[in-house]
């Protein structure tokens, strides 16, 4: 019984010691090709509707406000550049058909001039930060001289841009 313990323990103990091989390695490449998905606006606000205006006071021209609800305009932004992106507002005077006025139209605290061309434009929002963005509430102004009466309307362009400009 001693013998075929010890004749064991020395059939386990060649079964532990290491066989030497040679093992084969190999090097591989993993590849992935990521197109720029798109830079998009994708809610503008279509109307701002500052109410009814009464004259009747005697200091003109007149402030008058309206406060745009978080989420107004919404960009999504899947390009893939780090350069951002920025909002522009141009706007054309505001016009009843026979008169016209500039109105000075104002968003998030940046007053735009008309212009006729909507060449003047100045940037409201920008973000350097991708995926999804809206903006928070922001006020809204329009400056009413004393001779407008009836209903006036502007057009006006919002621009999405490439990079955020300084």
């Amino acid at each position: 019984m001693k013998q075929g313990l010890l004749l064991m323990m020395a059939s386990l103990s060649v079964l532990a010691v290491p066989i030497a091989g040679h093992a084969d390695t190999v090097a591989g490449q993993a590849k992935v090709n990521i197109i720029a998905g798109n830079r998009t606006m994708d809610k503008g606000v279509a109307s701002i509707d500052f109410g009814n205006t009464l004259l009747d006071r005697l200091t003109v021209p007149i402030t008058r406000g309206t406060k745009l609800p978080a989420g107004s305009f919404q960009v999504t932004d899947l390009s893939g550049s780090s350069a951002g992106w920025s909002l522009t507002m141009a706007a054309e005077e505001f016009t009843n058909g026979s008169n016209s006025f500039d109105g000075m139209l104002t968003i998030n605290n940046i007053t735009i001039r008309a212009d006729a061309t909507q060449h003047n434009s100045a940037m409201i929002f920008h973000s350097q930060v991708p995926g999804y963005w809206e903006s928070p509430a922001v006020d809204a102004s329009v400056t009413i001289p004393g001779d407008a009466i009836g209903q006036y309307t502007a057009n006006v362009l919002y621009t999405l841009n490439n990079g955020v400009a300084q």
